[in-house]
């Protein structure tokens, strides 16, 4: 499947959307750019919509990712809500990546819906207290 990025800022965060397959390169990818375009839009509240196809990453591979996505991260993102949209993906691998994230200092949620990650990240006090 084609990658495809996108990023919009709403009010108070910014939604970044991706698709394309799931793999490493691809998930390291969309960090890069996520946090290029909180960066840009001067945004550190982001919520995400993963729309990837194929397998869940391993348990390895997505400790790796997530551990150097939240080193990045941590700068420039005090919020993050992430929806993966592939029903077949393992859910527990969300929690566990919600693990990770919140160990190196990333505050993030794991969502099913848009409309409750957006009620997180416009009520959640700042500086990542709301875990």
């Amino acid at each position: 499947m084609e990658y495809r990025f996108s990023a919009e800022l709403k009010n108070g965060y910014l939604h970044v959307r991706v698709e394309g397959d799931n793999n490493v390169s691809t998930v390291l990818r969309w960090v890069t750019d996520g946090l290029e375009a909180c960066r840009k839009h001067r945004c550190n509240r982001v919520l995400v919509e993963e729309y990837l196809e194929g397998e869940s990453l391993s348990d390895g591979e997505t400790f790796t990712v997530v551990a150097e996505a939240a080193r990045a991260a941590r700068e420039h993102v005090s919020h993050m809500a992430y929806i993966d949209a592939n029903p077949e993906h393992r859910k527990d691998m969300l929690t566990f990546a919600k693990y990770v994230a919140d160990l190196r200092g990333v505050n993030m949620r794991v969502f099913d819906n848009v409309r409750d990650a957006e009620a997180w990240l416009t009520r959640a006090p700042a500086g990542g207290e709301d875990r």
